[in-house]
């Protein structure tokens, strides 16, 4: 797989100015951050052949463990979320639709050592496109969002099957946890084409998923800055584990 173009920026003002530009025009606007340029934009559980052979017995396995607790297990998608949740690997990919929190999620893992803060920036509807000229996005019940969801538990294979999409699809969650509302969260679910979205993204539309990386020579800089701006950690996990990580 060939590299992804990059757009640089030297600064959060030259960020802003840039996503500002190549983003008019769009009706909506989601974002990831992460804190290197290395990574993919591919879920946990497809990261490698090993861990992609547990999908089923992690997704199956979870949902019988957590019956006797208040988590969302009602269906195949809500119980993904749930894992999500609580960091375990599935066919989910975080975005948000906050410039904010995805600069948070951008240096969140370089306590240590400055990398390369990067902020994916996508046009929702043009990756729906790649598999329905509707224009929408679909919510947690769309019939497809669903049969995505499926693969992870084989509930109704049958069923699902012709359902199921070669492509990722984004996803409007229900906002039923104070850590999905307070981080903006959406989602996009891989179907049965198990490379990174960048992998699959036509060349004609990158102009809708853009990656933008900090300047080699200006990392501290920039890095810095998000910490100044930056919501606190307590804000974006409003719950036990974000008062756990403000007392530790």
């Amino acid at each position: 797989m060939s590299e992804y173009p990059t757009v640089i920026f030297t600064s959060l003002d030259h960020l802003c100015e840039m996503i500002y530009e190549k983003t008019r025009g769009w009706s909506s606007i989601w974002y990831r951050g992460v804190p290197s340029p290395n990574f993919v934009l591919l879920p946990a559980i497809l990261r490698g052949e090993e861990i992609q052979k547990t999908e089923s017995y992690i997704s199956v396995e979870f949902r019988r463990r957590a019956r006797p607790l208040n988590i969302d297990i009602s269906n195949p998608f809500g119980c993904l979320c749930s894992m999500q949740h609580y960091s375990l690997p599935t066919r989910l990919l975080d975005w948000t639709e906050s410039l904010s929190i995805a600069l948070y999620f951008a240096v969140r893992a370089t306590e240590n050592s400055v990398s390369a803060p990067t902020v994916w920036v996508l046009d929702p509807f043009t990756l729906y496109n790649l598999t329905s000229l509707e224009d929408i996005i679909p919510i947690a019940s769309h019939e497809n969002v669903m049969a995505n969801a499926d693969i992870a538990f084989g509930d109704d294979p049958d069923t699902n099957a012709c359902r199921q999409t070669k492509f990722p699809l984004p996803v409007l969650p229900d906002l039923n946890s104070p850590r999905l509302a307070a981080q903006n969260g959406v989602f996009t679910i891989h179907g049965t084409d198990l490379s990174p979205i960048e992998s699959i993204f036509p060349a004609a539309k990158r102009s809708q998923l853009i990656k933008f990386v900090a300047h080699s020579g200006r990392t501290q800089t920039i890095y810095e800055s998000i910490n100044l701006i930056k919501p606190s950690h307590h804000n974006v996990f409003p719950d036990i584990e974000g008062i756990r990580s403000y007392l530790a």
